[in-house]
C-alpha cells in the first residue's frame, strides 16, 4: 500500500514522448512464489548499507563530492533502517541544491550528477535521483515532517517536468524503465493521475517492444540490475494494483531471461552482452540481486553500493522474488537459449549453458561496450571469461574512454550456436577504424590458470609467450569445462597477422591471459580500402574433455567462402551441419543461420527451441 503523502494535489505538465511498437502475443503467465532463507543476505546487505549511509553523512559534513543518485538512495536507506529523518532530509536537500531552477533554462529541473559539478552534465541524474526520492515518498513519506514534504513541491514538480521533457528511446532499456517508474510513482505521490498515466503508458510501450523484439539492452550484468531495481520499486510502491501486477509480470520476464543465461557454478550471467564494464570477468551489479534472491552465496553483497537499498527492501518488506519455476531453469539441466534484441533476423542471441561452461554469441553490432562472442567457465565470480574483442589500443581487456568506461572496436558479427558448437565471423572496414598508432588486434581473453593445448599438445605461459599459426586449434580447459577454437580465416589488411599467447602484469593480476591476433603492429597503416574479416569455429564441452573438443574442431570440415554477394561459412559438428550466410558487400546484412537446413529459432526468448517468453505476458491486466 502506498502511504498517504502531503505532496498530493499538485500539478505538473502532461507532455511525454514515448516510443511504442505494438505487438500481439499469447500464452500463460508464469506465477508462484519461492520461500528462501535469506537471513545471511539480509544481514550482509543491511550492514553494508548502514556503512555506506554513514559514509554519506560524513561526506556531507566535509563537503566531499557525492553522486546525487547516492543521496536519493541514502535517504531511502536511512528511513528504511529507522534512522533519523533529519539525515534523510539532508540527503534530499543536498541533491536538490544542484537542481537547475532557472526560468527558461533548457535543463530546467535537471540535477547535477555529482554535488561538486558546476553544471548539468548528464541528463540521467534526474531519473536516478528520482528513483530514490520516489521510494522515500511512497514508502516512508509519513516519517518526514509534513511541512518539509510540502516545501519540496516546487522542486519535485520541476524534477518531474525534467523527466517528462527528456524522453529516451524504448531501446535504452535501463533509463526508459527508470523514467517510466519514476513518473508512475511520483505522479501518484503528487496526486496527478495524468503524470501517473504517462509513466504507465511508457511501461506498456516497453512491454510492447519487448514482446515483439526481446530486451534491447540484453544480458548486461550492469544494467539488468538497474532494470530489476526499477521494476522492483514499481512492484512494491505503485499506487494501482494493476500496475503492481504489470511490474511483477515484467519482473518474471527479466528473471526468466536471467535464469536462462545464469551459470551457477560461475556465480554470474553468461552469454553475449550488449553493454559490459568488465571485459575480463563480466561480473557486475546483477550479482548482488542473485545473492539477494537466494540464488547465489558468494558474499558479493559485502561489496555492493547504495542501489542495494532495493534489495534490502525486497528482503525486509516482501518484495518480488522469482517463482520456483523460474529458479528451476537456472539450476536445471544444460540448455540452449535463443533470444532477440531487435527486429533484424541476423541479430539473434545464442547461448549454450552447461554445468561447468557456457558458449554464446550474438549477431550484429551493439556498440563499443558489447561482448558478442564469449564463453564462461565455472569458478569464482571474478574469474576471467573467454571473451573475443577487437582492439586498436594494444590493451586486450578494453581501454578507458573519456567517460572512464571500457570500450573496444565494434565490428559486425555473424554467428550461429547450438549445443555448445559455434561458428562466428567478424568484419571491420578499415576505412572506418581511423588511426591505429598503437596497432590493431583481435584478443581472445581467457583464465590465466587454464590448462592450454595447441593441436592437442600442452603449452604453458610460464616460460613466456607462445606463438601459434593460423589454423591451429587452441583448447582452454578451466573449471571442469573446456572450449576449443580455431581461426579458419584471418584476412591480411597490410601485414601478415601473427598469433601469440601472452599476458601482462595488469591482466595477470586479475587472472587473465589472451591470444593476441596482431593485424597491424603499432605505427602500421592498413592497406587502402581493406576489410578485415576473420572466422572462428568453436566447441565447448561440459566434461572438460580437451581431446574430444579438439577432435570436434579438427573434424568439422569448416569451409569459409566469400563470393561476389555472399560470405558463407559451413561446418559439420556432431550437433549438425551449420551454415551461416551474410552479405559480402554490406557489413550489416547478416542472415539467420541454419542447422541441417532448418533456420535457427528466432523468438524473443526460447529455451531448447520452446518459446518461454510469450506465455509470461498473457496475464497482463
Amino acid at each position: 500500500m502506498v502511504l498517504p503523502n502531503p505532496l498530493r494535489g499538485s500539478h505538473v505538465p502532461k507532455a511525454f514522448a514515448i516510443a511504442i511498437i505494438v505487438a500481439a502475443c499469447s500464452g500463460i503467465c508464469v506465477a508462484g512464489a519461492r520461500a528462501a532463507d535469506a537471513g545471511d543476505a539480509a544481514s550482509a546487505v543491511h550492514k553494508r548499507l548502514s556503512d555506506l549511509d554513514a559514509d554519506v553523512q560524513r561526506r556531507l559534513a566535509t563537503g566531499s563530492t557525492i553522486d546525487t543518485r547516492d543521496l536519493g538512495n541514502a535517504a531511502f536507506t536511512t528511513l528504511m533502517h529507522g534512522g533519523d529523518p533529519r539525515d534523510a532530509q539532508r540527503d534530499i536537500d543536498r541533491a536538490f541544491e544542484t537542481q537547475d531552477l532557472r526560468p527558461g533554462s533548457r535543463t530546467l529541473g535537471e540535477l547535477a550528477w555529482r554535488t561538486t559539478d558546476t553544471g548539468i552534465t548528464d541528463l540521467n541524474a534526474a531519473p536516478f535521483f528520482g528513483q530514490g526520492l520516489a521510494a522515500v515518498l511512497s514508502g516512508y513519506g509519513d516519517r518526514l515532517p509534513r511541512d518539509y514534504v510540502a516545501s519540496l513541491r516546487p522542486k519535485v514538480d520541476a524534477l518531474v517536468q525534467a523527466i517528462v521533457n527528456q524522453p529516451v528511446l524504448v531501446t535504452y532499456t535501463n533509463i526508459y524503465l527508470t523514467r517510466a517508474v519514476d513518473l508512475m510513482l511520483l505522479g501518484h505521490n503528487v496526486g496527478d493521475p495524468a503524470i501517473e498515466s504517462i509513466g504507465r503508458d511508457a511501461l506498456r510501450g516497453w512491454i510492447a517492444e519487448t514482446r515483439q523484439n526481446g530486451i534491447s539492452e540484453f544480458d548486461s550484468a550492469t544494467y539488468y540490475a538497474a532494470d530489476v531495481e526499477a521494476l522492483s520499486e514499481c512492484y512494491r510502491f505503485a499506487g494501482d494494483p494493476n500496475d503492481r501486477k504489470t511490474c511483477r509480470i515484467a519482473l518474471d520476464y527479466f528473471w526468466t531471461d536471467i535464469a536462462a543465461n545464469y551459470l551457477p557454478a560461475a556465480h554470474k550471467l553468461s552469454g553475449p552482452s550488449s553493454r559490459e564494464y568488465d571485459f575480463i570477468s563480466g561480473n557486475d551489479a546483477i550479482a548482488y540481486w542473485l545473492e539477494g534472491v537466494g540464488w547465489d552465496a558468494s558474499s558479493q553483497l559485502n561489496n555492493t553500493n547504495l542501489q542495494a537499498a532495493y534489495i534490502e527492501d525486497l528482503l525486509a518488506n516482501g518484495g518480488y522474488r522469482p517463482p520456483d519455476a523460474i529458479r528451476a531453469i537456472a539450476f536445471g539441466p544444460p540448455r540452449d537459449v535463443t533470444s532477440t534484441y531487435d527486429a533484424y533476423p541476423g541479430h539473434t542471441r545464442f547461448n549454450w549453458v552447461g554445468h561447468n561452461v557456457s558458449l554464446g554469441c550474438a549477431g550484429g553490432s551493439y556498440g563499443p561496450q558489447d561482448k558478442l562472442l564469449v564463453a564462461t567457465f565455472a569458478g569464482p565470480a571474478k574469474s576471467s571469461q573467454l571473451n573475443v574483442l577487437l582492439q586498436k589500443s594494444g590493451v586486450a581487456y578494453g581501454i578507458q574512454s573519456a567517460t572512464v568506461k571500457p570500450d573496444h572496436v565494434s565490428p559486425t558479427l555473424g554467428c550461429l550456436e547450438h549445443g555448445g558448437a559455434a561458428i562466428a565471423n567478424f568484419d571491420v572496414d578499415m576505412r572506418l577504424l581511423g588511426a591505429t598508432p598503437h596497432g590493431f588486434e583481435t584478443d581472445v581473453l581467457f583464465p590465466i590458470g587454464a590448462a592450454l593445448t595447441v593441436n592437442g599438445a600442452p603449452v604453458s605461459l610460464a616460460q613466456g609467450d607462445v606463438t601459434l599459426r593460423i589454423g591451429d586449434i587452441l583448447a582452454v580447459n578451466s573449471g571442469g569445462g573446456v572450449v576449443a577454437l580455431r581461426a579458419i580465416r584471418i584476412d591480411d589488411v597490410g601485414t601478415l597477422p601473427t598469433l601469440t599467447l601472452t599476458t601482462d602484469q595488469k591482466a595477470s593480476a586479475r587472472g587473465a591471459a589472451w591470444l593476441r591476433i596482431q593485424h597491424l603492429p603499432p605505427g602500421e597503416a592498413a592497406r587502402p580500402g581493406s576489410v578485415m574479416r576473420e572466422t572462428f569455429v568453436m566447441v565447448a564441452r561440459d566434461d572438460g574433455n580437451t581431446q574430444a573438443a579438439t577432435a570436434a574442431i579438427a573434424g568439422a570440415s569448416a569451409r569459409d567462402v566469400i563470393g561476389p554477394t555472399d560470405w558463407q561459412v559451413d561446418a559439420q559438428f556432431p550437433q549438425g551441419h551449420f551454415q551461416l550466410v551474410r552479405s559480402s558487400t554490406k557489413r550489416g546484412a547478416i542472415y539467420l543461420g541454419s542447422i541441417d537446413g532448418r533456420p535457427a529459432t528466432r523468438v524473443p526468448l526460447a529455451i531448447n527451441g520452446r518459446d518461454v517468453g510469450s506465455p509470461i505476458w498473457e496475464g497482463l491486466p
